[in-house]
């Protein structure tokens, strides 16, 4: 599962660079929770905040869940995301 969801997030990008999010170092870490059934996705405020424009901050946040949730729910459509921020 752990290589499967690296090469998902590689299709992930930021909207405003196109760079994958993987390589901006956003993501800290993502644990699978076997209770909740969630993923639970943690990124690194620091670094995501690096990436964003103060306007872009809001939209930016929300839409890099969105399209971090939709890829993953491609592979895997039973399980849930949870984000938190580190």
């Amino acid at each position: 599962m752990q290589n499967k969801i690296g090469e998902i997030l590689e299709t992930v990008v930021e909207p405003r660079s196109g760079v994958p999010i993987l390589k901006l170092n956003i993501i800290d870490g993502i644990k699978y929770n076997t209770i909740a059934e969630k993923f639970f996705i943690y990124i690194n405020q620091k670094e995501a905040a690096k990436t964003y424009s103060v306007v872009f901050n809001f939209l930016g946040k929300n839409q890099i869940e969105a399209s971090i949730t939709e890829a993953l729910k491609e592979e895997y459509p039973e399980i849930g995301t949870r984000y938190y921020y580190t």
